[in-house]
Formats: C-alpha cells, structure tokens, sequence
C-alpha cells in the first residue's frame, strides 16, 4: 500500500511541476520571441547600414556576417515555441537543434576570426592591409559556414530525445557533443581573453606616451575599431556563460530548474546580447551610427547626403589648415 501510494505521490508531483513549467514557459516564450523580433530588425539595419558606408575593412565584413548568422540564431524562440508549448517529432526537434547549433557556431567563430584580426592590425599595423586582404577575408566568410556546418554534426551524436523533452538543448542532446560544445566555446573565449589582454598592454604603452613613429596614426585607428570588438567579445561573454555553466550543472545532475524560470531567463540572455551588438556599433562607429539610426528614422538618403556632406568639410577643413601651417 505504501508503494502505490508513493508512486501516486511521485507522479502528482511530475504532473505538478510540468504544469508550472507550461505556466512560467507561456510568459517567457513570448518575451523571448519579442526579443527575437528585435535581434532580427536590428541585424538586418546592420547589414543595409554597413553595405551603405564607406566600412569596408575585414572586420566590418566579418561583423556583416555575423550579423547573418544572428539573424537565424537569434529566431531560436519561434524554432522551439511549439515544442516547449506543446509536443514536436523527433525528426522535427532534432533538425531544428541542428539549425541552431550551425548558427551558433558560426557566429562564435566570426567572433574568434574579428579578435584574430585584430591582432594583427595591432600588432602590425605597417603590413596589415598587405596581409589582410578583401580576397582573403571572402574565403574566410566561406570557411565560417563550412566550419559551422561540420561542427553542428555533433547534435546527431548520442542524441537523448524523448516525447517529454520539450526539445531542450540540455535534455535532447547527447553529453558527449555538449561536452565538446562547451569545451569549444570555452576556448574561444580563453583565446579571446589572452588577445584582448596583449592587445589591452599595447594600447597603454601606445596611449601612455604619444607616437611619434610612422605607423602611429595607422595603429590609433585600429585600437579604435578593436575597443568596439572588446565590448562585443564581453557581451558575449557575458551573455552566454551563464547558459552553459547551467547546462554543464544539469547534465551532470548537480543542479535541477524545476520550476524554469531560471533556465527561460538564461534562454533570454543570449537573445540580449544578439540584440546589443548592434546597439554596440552605433554606439562606437560614428559612420555607422548615422546610418544606422536614419535607416530607423527612414531618412536614410538624407543621412547618407548629410555624411557626404560631412566628409567633404572635413576634407576642406583639413586642406585650409595644412595652407595655413605652410
């Protein structure tokens, strides 16, 4: 008698907490899918607002490929709404981890491939252009999408679905390829960490005493550009650890969301920093924040007038003061 009444207590409390899942899931789903609206809008004004400047730099175009891919990663509410809402075959689930996972990573490997240029243009700000070339940069662009599309094979590994999984990343997914996946982003970002922090050194001593050697001006200009990618790189950090501390704690049985809220919430700091890098080049690049608001304000002919016009008086100015100093 005991046991049944056990096994009738277990299964009430199942029951009870896949309701306040449901419950706490139909909030946050439509947050996060307003959200996804958001990373969509703002990464398709990227793309135009970077196609209509004069930005034509190999980070500009690793940003705008970026920018693509956040685009499909950053839809991921909408992918998995009807499974977490509801039930979703197997095949349909297992596909739609797939699609996120290639995504994903080729968005960190676009991330990684921007803290490499950087470096280089630091570094070697004489020879960047000589080694970093439009050519190079496209195939690159290409290497990305091959790269994401033979790592997001790992999702098909060891596969764990089950009808009640709600097609969760940490419940369908084999540990072995979340292992590997963890362990890949983590050394991107113990990669990006060690750049940064070289790169940090060299801006000191470059800003500490003022350069009078040829190349100095060239390597102002591109720890311009770099300190716009290094709080990119720590909104991503930011933004993302949180989500595979909590999948490592779950999959290893050291830590259990029983009621979601905690897991719905990580699930939307990723759309949050989708969302900021955006935010973050109009905040940093002023070519690019001016057209990046007009596209907003639908005056984007205006702007592009009003930054032309822009660069001609800058232009002139230049060239009355050079007459004046000889």
């Amino acid at each position: 008698m005991d046991y049944f009444s056990n096994t009738s207590n277990i299964t009430d409390n199942v029951i009870s907490r896949q309701r306040v899942d449901h419950m706490v899931a139909s909030i946050m789903v439509p947050i996060m899918c307003i959200l996804a609206v958001g990373v969509a809008v703002t990464n398709v004004a990227t793309i135009v607002a970077f196609k209509r400047t004069d930005l034509r730099e190999a980070p500009h175009y690793l940003a705008v490929n970026m920018a693509v891919s956040d685009i499909g990663l950053g839809m991921y509410p909408f992918y998995l709404a009807p499974a977490i809402l509801g039930d979703m075959p197997k095949p349909c689930c297992i596909f739609i981890l797939f699609v996120m996972n290639f995504f994903g990573k080729i968005s960190y490997t676009n991330l990684l491939l921007i803290t490499v240029d950087r470096y280089l243009a630091v570094t070697r700000p004489m020879h960047y252009y000589q080694m970093v070339t439009v050519a190079r940069i496209k195939v690159l662009l290409v290497f990305t999408w091959l790269w994401g599309l033979a790592l997001s094979n790992a999702v098909l590994v060891g596969e764990r679905w089950f009808p009640e999984s709600g097609c969760s990343y940490e419940l369908v997914v084999g540990k072995g390829a979340i292992y590997f996946g963890t362990a890949h982003i983590s050394a991107d970002m113990v990669i990006m960490f060690a750049v940064y922090s070289r790169l940090a050194v060299i801006a000191y001593g470059h800003w500490k005493v003022e350069p009078t050697v040829a190349g100095g001006s060239a390597l102002t200009k591109h720890l311009k550009l770099t300190k716009v990618f290094l709080v990119v790189v720590v909104s991503f950090v930011v933004c993302w650890s949180p989500f595979y501390v909590l999948t490592l704690l779950e999959i290893t049985d050291n830590y259990a969301d029983r009621v979601g809220i905690v897991r719905y919430t990580l699930y939307c700091l990723p759309l949050v920093n989708l969302l900021s890098n955006p935010l973050i080049y109009a905040w940093k690049i002023p070519a690019f924040s001016k057209v990046f608001k007009a596209i907003f304000m639908c005056k984007y002919v205006s702007a592009e007038r009003q930054i032309t016009d822009g660069d001609h008086r800058s232009a002139i100015s230049n060239t009355s003061n050079q007459l004046r100093a000889k």
